[in-house]
């Protein structure tokens, strides 16, 4: 049996597009099954909110303008998001929830972290919890089968740091340009945004079908 494609999938959990994605991700697993791996990552977009607010939406209404943004992205899609959501409920930072990911993915393995993805996910957007507070991200995840003490000891000694700045630090040599991201082929296909089913599934067949190797120039 062949080794299966590789898909590495970086975002941050506080993208909204990332969330759109997850569904993404469940299909293309659904439809090609062990035939491809895909493995997530971490990139820094919202480690610093407020800032991200204060600069970048500056002139298209801050944090209010971008909870409109927010209800006018997902409508098209079908998810319910919180009326809580980006503004009762708003983190300062993605660093913590990118944290916790990396150390359910040091204890787990790559199957947990989605689970836990999905769990983060859909607290923070669905139910408007803090999803940059420790404690209630612990709480997030441990349904999951998974100790808190564990999970605990992994961000305490520097492991979950360590993992996630190997994150960070591959999604600036390959150079991507936001979240979420979609790593083929070794860095040869680079897909951003908001990418449609169907152009994943028809990158991931054309890889999957039999030719000669691509090369480096």
């Amino acid at each position: 049996m062949s080794e299966p494609l590789s898909l590495e999938y970086y975002s941050d959990i506080l993208c909204v597009w990332a969330w759109i994605s997850q569904t993404r991700l469940d299909e293309l697993e659904d439809n090609f099954g062990d035939k491809v791996a895909i493995q997530c990552h971490f990139i820094n977009v919202f480690g610093d909110a407020p800032g991200k607010f204060a600069t970048q939406w500056k002139d298209n209404g801050g944090l209010a303008g971008y909870r409109r943004h927010l209800e006018e992205v997902v409508e098209p899609f079908g998810l319910n998001v919180h009326e809580g959501t980006w503004r009762d409920t708003v983190p300062h930072s993605s660093l913590n929830p990118h944290l916790v990911a990396k150390a359910v993915q040091n204890i787990a393995g790559g199957e947990v972290l989605g689970q836990a993805l999905r769990a983060i996910r859909h607290a923070f957007f669905e139910q408007a919890r803090d999803a940059s507070d420790f404690d209630s991200l612990i709480d997030i995840v441990s349904p999951l089968d998974l100790d808190p003490a564990l999970l605990r000891e992994d961000i305490a000694t520097g492991k979950a740091a360590s993992a996630l700045m190997r994150d960070y630090k591959q999604a600036e040599t390959l150079q991507l340009r936001g979240s979420p991201s979609f790593v083929l082929d070794g860095g040869r296909q680079i897909l951003f945004g908001n990418v449609g089913y169907r152009v994943l599934h028809a990158n991931v067949e054309e890889l999957l079908t039999p030719h000669d190797n691509a090369t480096w120039c």
